[in-house]
């Protein structure tokens, strides 16, 4: 990802405090190792290496990334994609993990973080499902894909919610995941089908309202 873009007040210092955090929202760390690599150029973008994210020097002193990068050891490194045109599984969770760690942090709550990006997004965002291969990696698919699961929790509720992305590292994590099978799962801890809910969020042009 970009080096500053998610701005969740995360530093190379917290990676400790970030990793027992968001072992409490998503189940226990999935690898026997952690930290970070630091290499002496910089590099504009940061990498979810599995056990040490990368930065380039041009992320020391830099708030934005770390968080995000931590979370990707669970959505992306452990729960891998099944397909690339699933990219928001990867991009969204940890956009939403670092919003969630805003929040932890008294930085910005979740609702404020949320209501910002939607604002900003405009309502007319490209749908996040099969993007054209230029897209794979587009603004749209970290921003939509997190108000996406922004929507989930708002419709869950904050304790359902938990369990969801509890049960999805659990029975995904060691394995690749699609949509088709996030959105079963949600529907199933849910209750009711949520199918409507999900493509309302990840195919429909422009956006639903704000949840809430």
């Amino acid at each position: 990802m970009p080096i500053g873009t998610a701005g969740g007040g995360a530093t190379f210092a917290d990676v400790d405090r970030v990793i027992a955090f968001f072992a409490t929202q998503f189940g226990a760390y999935p690898f026997g190792a952690s930290g970070v690599l630091v290499v002496p150029k910089g590099l504009r973008v940061a990498l979810e290496t599995q056990t040490r994210p990368l930065f380039g020097t041009d992320a020391l002193g830099s708030e934005g990334g770390v968080a995000h990068e931590l979370a990707h050891q669970w959505f992306g490194d452990d729960v891998s994609l099944d397909r690339w045109a699933d990219t928001w599984l990867n991009e969204g969770f940890a956009t939403f993990a670092d919003w969630l760690w805003q929040d932890h942090q008294g930085t910005s709550s979740l609702a404020e973080t949320a209501r910002t990006t939607y604002e900003a997004l405009g309502g007319a965002t490209e749908p996040l499902r099969r993007p054209r291969p230029a897209d794979a990696f587009a603004p749209s698919i970290y921003d939509r894909g997190a108000l996406t699961l922004y929507a989930v929790r708002a419709e869950l509720g904050p304790e359902r919610f938990a369990v969801l992305l509890h049960r999805w590292v659990a029975e995904r994590g060691g394995a690749t995941a699609s949509t088709d099978q996030f959105v079963a799962l949600a529907s199933a801890v849910a209750g009711r089908s949520l199918a409507g809910l999900f493509h309302a969020w990840l195919d429909e042009r422009p956006l639903p309202p704000f949840p809430g």
